[in-house]
């Protein structure tokens, strides 16, 4: 075994595969904290929202702490689409370790904690919203979980169909 990880560490492209792979597993395993929202959530009225443009520097050219507008959502009848617009009367500044929705970190310890977010009445859509309201990015952390799960989990099948087949 010590051989087998002295050969990966000496690889510069299994190396750096490692640890993308450890990095996405940790992701996925600690998504309820890192996702800003959780799996459940939806928010019809921000059906097909942009992603949220995250401001550092104010309107007098300050450096500021970041933030972000909600969005308005307005038909456009000229374009016969839905566009949306900041709206702009009120800043919601971005949180580390924010509160959020209830749940259960590695499904046991009970938190409504998140890694980032804003205020109670705030919005945050890293990667925009779909078309039931729900949070591109957020969705893509829950996800990844059942992707990763497979695909490690189709390792117990292929590996001893191929001890067979190689013996």
């Amino acid at each position: 075994m010590k051989e087998f990880w002295q050969k990966i560490l000496k690889d510069k492209f299994a190396k750096i595969a490692l640890i993308i792979l450890a990095s996405l597993y940790l992701l996925i395993i600690f998504a309820d904290f890192i996702a800003p929202y959780g799996k459940y959530y939806s928010n019809r009225d921000a059906s097909y929202a942009p992603p949220s443009t995250i401001y550092t520097i104010d309107e007098k050219g300050k450096i500021s702490w970041p933030y972000t507008y909600n969005y308005e959502r307005e038909y456009e009848p000229a374009l016969m689409q839905t566009i949306f617009k900041e709206d702009r009367s009120e800043k919601h500044y971005l949180k580390f370790f924010a509160k959020g929705e209830c749940y259960k970190l590695l499904g046991i310890i009970p938190s409504d904690r998140h890694l980032i977010g804003t205020d109670a009445n705030g919005q945050l859509y890293l990667l925009g919203t779909d078309i039931n309201g729900r949070d591109v990015f957020s969705r893509l952390l829950f996800g990844g979980r059942i992707s990763m799960t497979v695909g490690f989990l189709s390792l117990f099948i292929v590996f001893p169909i191929g001890l067979l087949y190689g013996g």
